[in-house]
């Protein structure tokens, strides 16, 4: 299967639908030949005795497998891109300092002038970090020493089969396989204890940065990733907690871990200088783009960490997604995202134009000190109540029926931010801050609000 194929697979396996569209989204390849590569693809399935890929008249794309049967389908199948094919000689490579590439040609099932360029792309890889690689003849080729540069590359390429893990094919499966020195649910338990325990946030990305971290230190001669001082409290405090629930760690992982933790701690990131650099110039533009001035320091940092993991996934072609709409104001900020030329996976950036979105408000909000709302009919009583039940809010609420306003007896009228109202009023002087509304209803209040901010600010 070509390399369209191979990815779309990928995509189907871990949504129950994507769009034609969308799938163009993410490989970057022209809806022709998505096409083309459904009809391939439904041959090969047709050739395994499964359910084949479904096109429905919305150009929505499915494949009913159970998931046994898509366990079967990726233990049993050697088909790779060209990217996986680098990855799995790189680090096959790397790994056992040895390789025949006669035997992976028979492995993988590639023709000799094939095999050859792939591995061309490897060399150039080992020579930019300073491999040299020995001709054994006869036999193979050899690596003396690994750089340190290369060891980093291996690691990278590690943390990408731990987060697709599920949807890696059986070359790729079985080197991990290989590699791997713990039971994974056992270890991610632990893992989970133990950063919960010092109050850090763990998801999955990191999880598998951990994976990969013990990997390499294990497998790899004098892997060290980060060097980290700290006071000696909290170097007791959370070499305590890495013994007690880590009991059976080896004292070189124990150290990266506490490392690792240290940095967490201080809110600095685990990531690559490079990537850092691009991120901090896509918060800039954003920050330019809509008008974002004061953005307290969780907000952004939770904007970086999502951006830092979309150029990684990107980079690295971590093809790991999930199913998104966008609706509404998501569809304004996405388009000034692409207008920003950031380019990312569609569920990334539908993350990030959520953080952006929540970003807006915060900020706007703080601006707001006093709402009117106008009703067309309403008791002293109700009005008390409503009071009460809007008395809590940071935003000063007041309620008036609609003829208070129209016979001026609402006092300091200029003193409201957003006037809603149940009724169109005609030569309104506040019209550039009113917003017309068919009913009120106090649980809805909060989204007109967040509504007439974003509309203001994404819309003018």
């Amino acid at each position: 299967m070509n390399n369209t194929s191979i990815n779309l697979l990928k995509l189907l396996a871990q949504v129950e639908t994507i769009g034609i569209t969308e799938i163009k989204d993410y490989l970057k390849v022209e809806i022709g030949s998505i096409k083309k590569s459904v009809e391939l693809t439904n041959e090969y399935l047709k050739d395994m005795g499964m359910k084949r890929i479904q096109i429905d008249e919305m150009g929505e794309c499915s494949l009913k497998l159970t998931k046994k049967q898509w366990e079967t389908l990726y233990e049993n199948s050697n088909f790779l891109t060209s990217d996986e094919r680098i990855d799995y000689l790189y680090l096959k490579f790397l790994y056992n300092k040895f390789i025949n590439l006669e035997e992976e040609r028979e492995r993988l099932d590639l023709s000799r002038s094939s095999i050859v360029r792939i591995f061309k792309n490897v060399k150039e890889e080992l020579d930019e970090v300073g491999v040299e690689i020995e001709n054994i003849c006869g036999k193979g080729l050899a690596i003396n020493s690994v750089t340190f540069k290369a060891k980093v590359l291996f690691y990278k390429r590690i943390v990408k089969l731990f987060l697709l893990e599920e949807i890696i094919s059986k070359p790729l499966r079985e080197f991990l396989n290989e590699l791997k020195i713990f039971p994974q649910n056992d270890r991610m338990k632990r893992l989970t204890v133990i950063f919960s325990e010092l109050k850090i946030g763990i998801n999955y990305p990191l999880l598998a940065y951990l994976f990969a971290l013990e990997l390499c230190v294990e497998r790899l001669d004098n892997f060290t990733f980060i060097n980290e001082k700290v006071d000696d409290e909290l170097d007791r405090k959370i070499g305590e907690i890495i013994d007690r629930v880590g009991v059976d760690f080896s004292e070189s992982y124990k150290k990266e871990l506490k490392n690792i933790a240290i940095v967490l701690i201080k809110d600095r990131e685990l990531v690559e200088p490079v990537i850092k650099e691009e991120a901090i110039k896509i918060l800039n533009l954003v920050k330019m783009e809509f008008s974002l001035k004061k953005i307290d320091k969780d907000s952004e940092q939770m904007f970086l960490n999502r951006v830092y993991l979309s150029l990684f996934k990107k980079k690295n072609q971590v093809l790991r997604i999930k199913k998104v709409r966008f609706e509404g104001f998501e569809i304004e900020i996405l388009k000034r995202l692409k207008r920003l030329g950031i380019d990312l996976y569609r569920c990334d950036l539908y993350s990030i134009t959520q953080i952006i979105k929540e970003i807006i408000l915060k900020e706007e909000q703080k601006k707001l000190k006093n709402i009117l709302i106008l009703v067309k009919d309403i008791t002293l009583d109700e009005k008390k109540m409503l009071g009460r039940k809007l008395k809590d809010k940071r935003i000063n609420f007041d309620v008036f029926s609609i003829i208070f306003y129209k016979i001026g007896l609402i006092e300091n009228i200029e003193r409201y931010d957003i006037i809603f109202s149940q009724e169109k009023i005609e030569n309104m002087k506040e019209k550039e801050r009113f917003e017309k509304i068919e009913y009120f209803n106090l649980k809805d209040i909060e989204e007109r609000v967040e509504n007439y901010i974003l509309k203001k600010k994404l819309k003018g």
